[in-house]
């Protein structure tokens, strides 16, 4: 044990001293994970590995594993209202860490595009009302803009279920409300397919991934889709045992999966596909044939899902193909990565899945020894899904909550872990001395491996990844700390962007979108920095909004964040803004641009 807690203590010393604490840099690398990322990789799996086998010694020699094991015995008797208890103290968690993490903040420019699609959708609209004129300052991250129309470039699934949430005024619960309720659907969908047991297990190392806890306090759409594709797995598997009315259970999996489909159409389809070919495949299992109503029940909901999809864009952009990401980004199609992006965008989700998941050196191993049953061939079906939509829209993603594009299947293989460390156990015969000298059977082992690995989660992993959660929330909230300070209301703030990528603290770069109605408190509109249109910021104001206070918030690298009236910013930049087009209109008269 005095050794363990020397490794423990020697990672914090080499972190501190060496590496800024394995301090992550956020805002680029959305192709690749970071050295400082792989840095911390590295050396949580060389520490994490000697603590975990150090601690899981010591605890052989302890009444620990015997006390884990009953607690999970006692928690098995009632998995599913233990489940419910685990779910609800999850939510809980996630909430505070929207509160006192992330203060409020957000992960990305995309939470914000989510929240403002949910603004318009509570208008009853699909497209909120266009500035008309000015475009240029009302320009906006993901959001598109034209002469009649703004709307957010993601489909509407997910902003509805914030919509509910702001319409309560609890917007910033739904998600730690819908991880909370992924804990509960784990436990459900397992119900008869995996003992009391590994269901209770499964759900512990599901409410202690890193990347669960982080992710449920954002406002990204992955715990939607996840909840959706549980509900949908729970349904089918309910229909090949005959646990209810098929029809029904065919039907409830179909419209959850189309939901599903409009909260994320990747991976939401593929999941769909999988779906649909395990019906096929079903009887080769042991599992009951779909009769053809069943199939009427799962593929007309189902096919509501991408039938939405296409009249969401035709309201928004006039084509049923033209999507708001088609329309920001071009045409998208299959495969439309480089090679090299495709590799890595498959290796570096799997490499922080296998640190993310559960926060063990470690994390995907134990799956593998999962048993070979239809349930867990229809869950590592949903994986190659998943596996599939890295190599269709390749990309590494935002570092900042793990694996992101792997969230969906975070639950079941939590489940199949759980499978997998029961099956270990009921084999393993380890000759470990444990405490007076008895043999550890293989239930003993593998309790102090998971209180062990539990340890190393919570004092070498999931430490710093939450400092990187809160240099991201503190970032983000530098403007309004700022607006806060000199209690400036009813305002039009001029900017370049709110957080700079090269202060690596967060991907959320800019300000949330202002509301459909442009009614804010505050406005924020982007300044026009080119040379020659600094008075254009000057004239638009005094034309747009004469009634409100005019700032301007920038971040240089050189002075930091300053945010101060527009007609001082402007008057400080004027002698050097003088200069430079002086200096451009004697480089045009010599023929140079």
């Amino acid at each position: 044990m005095a050794l363990g807690g020397v490794v423990l203590a020697a990672f914090h010393a080499v972190g501190h001293a060496y590496y800024q604490d394995f301090a992550v840099p956020q805002g680029w690398g959305m192709d690749f994970p970071l050295p400082a990322e792989l840095t911390h990789y590295v050396f949580f799996f060389v520490f994490g590995l000697a603590a975990t086998a150090l601690l899981t010694l010591a605890l052989l020699g302890t009444r620990v594993p015997g006390a884990v094991r009953a607690a999970g015995h006692a928690m098995a008797r009632r998995p599913l209202a233990a489940s419910a208890a685990v779910g609800a103290l999850l939510a809980l968690v996630c909430g505070l860490l929207v509160s006192n993490v992330l203060v409020g903040g957000v992960l990305s420019d995309d939470e914000n595009v989510y929240h403002f699609i949910a603004q318009t959708l509570r208008r009853g609209s699909l497209v909120a009302p266009s500035p008309g004129t000015d475009l240029e300052f009302f320009v906006e991250q993901f959001v598109v803009l034209t002469d009649h129309s703004r709307y957010g470039k993601y489909p509407i699934g997910f902003p509805l279920l914030l919509a509910a949430g702001q319409s309560l005024g609890l917007e910033r619960a739904v998600v730690p409300v819908l991880t909370g309720l992924c804990a509960l659907l784990l436990a459900w969908l397992a119900r008869k397919e995996f003992s009391p047991t590994t269901i209770v297990l499964a759900v512990v190392l599901f409410v202690l991934s890193p990347q669960v806890l982080i992710t449920g306090a954002s406002l990204l759409s992955q715990p939607a889709s996840a909840a959706c594709l549980l509900g949908a797995l729970g349904c089918l598997l309910a229909r090949d045992r005959g646990d209810g009315p098929p029809v029904v259970l065919a039907a409830v999996a179909g419209a959850l999966l189309g939901f599903g489909a409009i909260v994320r159409p990747l991976p939401g389809a593929l999941f769909g596909v999988v779906a649909v070919a395990w019906l096929l495949v079903a009887p080769w299992w042991g599992r009951r044939r779909a009769a053809l109503a069943e199939w009427a029940a799962l593929l007309v909901p189902l096919a509501v899902g991408p039938a939405v999809l296409l009249w969401t864009n035709l309201r928004q952009s006039g084509h049923p193909l033209e999507s708001g990401y088609n329309t920001l980004h071009g045409p998208v199609i299959v495969l439309y990565g480089s090679f090299p992006q495709a590799a890595m965008s498959l290796v570096s989700s799997l490499v922080r899945l296998d640190f993310w998941m559960l926060g063990w050196p470690l994390s995907l191993a134990a799956c593998l020894f999962a048993r070979r049953t239809p349930a867990t061939i229809l869950m590592w079906g949903m994986v190659a899904a998943e596996v599939a939509y890295r190599f269709i829209a390749p990309k590494a993603g935002i570092g900042t909550a793990g694996p992101l594009y792997f969230y969906e299947v975070v639950p079941l293989l939590c489940l199949l872990t759980a499978d997998g460390l029961a099956h270990l156990a009921s084999r393993l015969r380890i000759p470990v001395m444990a405490r007076a000298g008895a043999v550890a059977g293989g239930g003993d082992l593998i309790a102090a491996v998971l209180v062990a690995a539990t340890v190393v989660n919570l004092t070498l992993f999931l430490p710093f990844k939450l400092g990187d959660l809160a240099r991201a929330g503190q970032g983000q909230q530098v403007v309004f700390r700022a607006l806060r300070d000199k209690d400036i209301h009813h305002a039009l703030v001029f900017h370049r962007g709110t957080v700079p990528p090269t202060t690596g603290l967060s991907w959320a770069y800019y300000p949330r979108p202002n509301s459909p109605t442009l009614d804010d408190d505050v406005l924020f509109v982007v300044l026009q920095s080119e040379p020659g249109r600094m008075g254009s910021n000057l004239e638009f104001w005094k034309r747009r909004f004469p009634d409100r206070q005019a700032w301007v918030f920038d971040w240089e690298p050189q002075t930091g964040p300053t945010l101060v009236p527009l007609p001082m910013f402007l008057s400080a930049l004027e002698p050097a803004a003088r200069a430079r087009e002086t200096s451009d209109g004697a480089g045009l008269g010599n023929g140079r641009h």
